[in-house]
């Protein structure tokens, strides 16, 4: 990409996080994160070829998925209460996997509040419930 970054790599328990800290941040990161999000399937998919070991890397630029899981935990309880308290449902825009699976972890700690996961790849999403 003709990009030079500064890399923090960090081993945590089941994964390992890279921080890539650039003058180019939104050319790394790409609209909504996507530019990002394939350059860790690339990593991830070298890593695998080269060692032949699934590794679970998460690839970051300057804590923008970090900043990305703040807004949307902020947004998603805030959806999910007004759910609970109106009690009609809610259906998210279309998220990929990961954003799906916090969503779902977010919701599940939330008392009398479900979560269903609708549609198909790419346009997946998931609705907000009220448990009855």
């Amino acid at each position: 990409m003709g990009i030079e970054a500064k890399i923090e790599a960090k081993k945590r328990e089941d994964y390992l996080k890279f921080t890539l800290f650039s003058d180019n941040n939104s050319v790394l990161i790409g609209r909504n994160g996507q530019t990002l999000d394939s350059l860790q399937v690339i990593v991830r998919s070298c890593i695998q070829n080269l060692t032949g070991f699934k590794v679970n890397i998460i690839i970051d630029v300057e804590d923008y998925r970090e900043k990305q899981q703040k807004n949307l935990e902020r947004t998603i309880k805030k959806i999910a209460f007004s759910v609970k308290k109106s009690g009609i449902a809610s259906t998210l825009d279309p998220m990929n996997s990961y954003e799906r699976r916090l969503v779902h972890n977010i919701c599940s700690n939330i008392k009398g509040i479900t979560t269903e996961s609708n549609g198909e790849e790419p346009n997946r999403c998931i609705t907000i419930k009220r448990q009855d």
